[in-house]
């Protein structure tokens, strides 16, 4: 018997993280009927005790009662959940690069002929720029022209009475010169971001796939910072192109849209709509961004800049929504924000759209008689256009 004894290994050799590794059989009891792996077992175990307050000084399991079942439960979800967003995010990145592919394949009249590899295939730098801006064109066009179709229908047609009041009436024309507009300028919009993209392609940003890589803390919080990040530095972009010598040449465009339609989400001068788009490229040069929030985000800032032009706010405190976008259209120096309204209060430039609604700002007496030329000015309804002094 004492022979027999002798030979059980040493704790340092029956775990690999040594004496003070967990030894608790009870964890692998409650593992096991859910047909999880003897590896993967091995891995939950690792990181399950790092940091188990339940295992004593010796790593021994220090308590068995429900407080210790919710932490080996959580312990169970958080590992799952860092899995499966980990393996999305590896099918997002192999996704897109197999779309790039699938597109250069079309481009060069080999559809059909795409590789399948788990791992990106090179080709050419001009191809893949070529492909990319093809792809990033192609995927905006769709994103624009269903969800604002699906937009207008909602507001100005099914829930008229309730959103717009029944005496509007649609100026097809107008809207026939934002839906040209926008999809002139998404495709220079998208061919000046391509570069940029083509980083993320070829992993030279701080783009990720591994949950794991930042934590899931991170992981959760990172899509607010990526809004804290880009509302403030949109808003100073935004100001500076109402600037009196910048306005005229870059963003008056769409401010020639003033009883704005969904159709009019993009319809900017292409320069002026890649700068208010920077800052969504330039947050991931910067910051660590996990690669299914970056695509899921990337389609939130497109749905929401439509969202944002079809006059109708859910009012939340805090929040720059379609009303007060509509406000900074008819008066033109307020409600830079993209997102929040926190920057024009502390700058003074936020406007309440429960008491400006029925205000007008004549664009001559904003920035001058020389901003009114270049482009046509929309045909709206003016009987309750005033004069900045008169508002004043």
């Amino acid at each position: 018997m004492r022979a027999a004894l002798r030979t059980v290994p040493a704790p340092s050799a029956m775990h690999p993280r040594g004496a003070g590794a967990c030894r608790t059989p009870c964890v692998q009891r409650r593992l096991q009927p859910s047909g999880f792996a003897p590896a993967r077992l091995d891995r939950f175990e690792n990181r399950a005790c790092v940091r188990n307050p339940f295992h004593d000084s010796g790593g021994m399991l220090a308590s068995s009662g429900p407080q210790a079942s919710l932490y080996v439960g959580w312990c169970v979800f958080r590992s799952t959940f860092m899995d499966v967003i980990g393996a999305v995010g590896r099918l997002n990145t192999l996704s897109e690069d197999v779309l790039v592919r699938w597109v250069d394949a079309l481009l060069q009249g080999q559809f059909g002929v795409v590789s399948r590899s788990a791992q990106p295939v090179s080709m050419p730098l001009y191809r893949r720029l070529l492909a990319t801006w093809v792809f990033l064109y192609l995927g905006s066009l769709v994103l624009y022209y269903l969800f604002a179709s699906i937009d207008y229908f909602l507001v100005f047609v099914a829930f008229r009475k309730a959103t717009v009041g029944t005496k509007y009436r649609a100026n097809w024309r107008e809207i026939w010169r934002e839906v040209r507009m926008s999809t002139w300028s998404l495709a220079v919009m998208s061919l000046l971001t391509t570069p940029i993209e083509l980083l993320v392609q070829l992993g030279y940003t701080r783009v990720y796939d591994d949950p794991r890589k930042h934590g899931i803390l991170y992981f959760i919080l990172s899509p607010v910072l990526f809004l804290v990040f880009s509302d403030t530095l949109i808003y100073f972009i935004h100001r500076g192109l109402h600037h009196r010598r910048v306005y005229r040449f870059l963003h008056k465009p769409h401010h020639s849209f003033i009883d704005t339609t969904p159709f009019s989400a993009f319809a900017f001068h292409p320069l002026d709509g890649f700068a208010q788009g920077f800052p969504y490229q330039l947050f991931v040069l910067i910051f660590p961004f996990h690669s299914l929030l970056h695509l899921i985000s990337l389609a939130v800032v497109g749905l929401w800049t439509i969202n944002i032009h079809d006059r109708v706010s859910l009012s939340i405190p805090g929040v720059n929504g379609a009303a007060h976008h509509r406000i900074h259209h008819t008066t033109f120096r307020s409600n830079y924000g993209q997102y929040f309204t926190f920057w024009d209060r502390v700058f003074g430039t936020h406007k309440d759209p429960k008491q400006w609604h029925a205000i007008r700002f004549r664009e001559e007496d904003v920035y001058g008689a020389a901003a009114g030329k270049g482009y046509l000015q929309s045909k709206c309804v003016v009987a309750n256009e005033v004069s900045v002094e008169a508002a004043k």
